[in-house]
């Protein structure tokens, strides 16, 4: 069975959980442990470099990477998004440590206007890894991010005749004012001759084109007639404002065993909603004037934020808006209809509105609540938060008379 997949602008995206052995470094006496696999392909998408794991056992099931490929239905007129590599260099080979395995690590050589996204292992010495192992990507879908801050492995005390140690590419904000291409984790590597760090002008990561395709609300405040008195608790003009469609890997680290059970559909709709809904309802049949009070807590709250990264792994605040907690990177180009600093609508707080209501009249308290939904691909609802939207109230009514 095939992974679900997605296409961004001209890049198919999916993601697999299986992967195929290349090398571990057992039996070299190194201080360090790890093993080097290969996402395996689905078809014509494959992945952007080798996994390192820093430990030995197997991983499929366990972790998971992209895949990613040519559209179909790539825009015309429009260089493909990715591209084979055109050859290989020799990074390093276990040679000399005595290990109880052979292997080298390569690094893929891109045609020009493309960009290779990870170091790739090979089983054996001499001979270069397929360039069908791997996708590169055309340069505008890629961009310059950071290593981990220390190396996933190095052969230090194998023995080898050359030094090298591993650093795993990740993902860095992209600002306040978020961005339409997004970073991705890659989850792949680069190559270090040495135990310093690897050389930064290969820490590229993917991006995703995701448009802005924000809808403003603009249902009217319903209106009140004798007829049509509401209550507490009725809602009205619900509408979606915007969704995002994104690899749960923006969200959640690659080993989230929830998402692995469901790594055939692997894609997470992230979505806005909002509506009017109706707070209180204050029906004065008498002669004389009622006054009434009205306590409205908006925002969100803490327990909700925490429960909303730890079910989802979507992060909200009034600081920074709304964010993958794993990617660290902003979708509030996305969640915005303009290019706003201000997130107060998330600011949890409260406000008390004191109220007359005259007699024979209808007064009813209408605030604008939002629903951000985490759901994923296969249906199931991971994380929803509902909330008033900060301060967003108004009256309504009629005369009962």
């Amino acid at each position: 069975m095939t992974n679900a997949t997605w296409d961004y602008d001209g890049l198919r995206v999916t993601m697999t959980s299986t992967f195929d052995w290349r090398w571990s470094d057992s039996g070299s006496g190194g201080k360090r442990s790890a093993t080097f696999f290969h996402p395996r392909a689905q078809g014509n998408l494959c992945a952007l470099g080798s996994y390192g794991n820093p430990a030995y056992g197997e991983i499929t099931r366990k972790k998971s990477v992209l895949l990613v490929g040519p559209s179909p239905n790539a825009p015309a007129g429009v260089a493909p998004a990715v591209a084979r590599p055109t050859s290989y260099t020799n990074m390093w080979s276990d040679s000399g440590s005595g290990g109880a395995n052979d292997g080298t690590m390569w690094r893929p050589i891109a045609p020009s206007g493309y960009v290779a996204m990870g170091d790739v292992m090979a089983t054996g010495y001499g001979k270069q890894p397929s360039v069908n192992d791997v996708w590169c990507l055309r340069s505008d879908l890629t961009r310059l991010s950071t290593y981990e801050a220390s190396d996933f492995w190095n052969d230090g005390s194998s023995g080898a005749d050359r030094n090298c140690s591993t650093w795993k590419i990740v993902t860095e904000s992209n600002g306040i004012d978020g961005s339409e291409y997004l970073p991705i984790p890659p989850y792949t590597f680069r190559v270090s001759q040495g135990y310093g760090r690897a050389d930064t002008s290969y820490a590229v990561v993917p991006l995703l084109k995701v448009p802005n395709a924000f809808k403003r609300f603009e249902f009217a405040l319903p209106t009140v007639t004798r007829t049509t008195i509401p209550s507490t608790g009725d809602q009205f003009g619900q509408q979606e404002q915007c969704s995002v469609v994104l690899p749960f890997i923006f969200y959640l680290p690659n080993d989230s065993a929830w998402n692995l059970a469901r790594i055939s559909k692997p894609f997470y709709t992230v979505s806005r909603s909002v509506a009017w809904n109706v707070e209180g309802v204050w029906n004065n049949d008498s002669a004389g004037d009622l006054n009434r009070s009205k306590t409205i807590k908006w925002g969100i709250s803490k327990t909700q934020s925490e429960e909303m990264v730890h079910s989802a792994g979507v992060s909200i605040s009034a600081s920074y808006g709304i964010k993958g907690f794993e990617s660290s990177v902003t979708l509030n180009y996305q969640f915005t209809q303009t290019n706003s600093k201000s997130f107060t609508e998330y600011e949890e707080g409260e406000t008390t509105e004191s109220f007359v209501v005259p007699g024979k009249t209808v007064k009813v308290l209408f605030s604008k609540h939002i629903w951000l939904k985490a759901k994923a691909g296969d249906g199931t609802i991971a994380s929803q938060v509902e909330m008033v939207a900060n301060n967003d109230i108004h009256f309504g009514g009629c005369d009962l008379s």
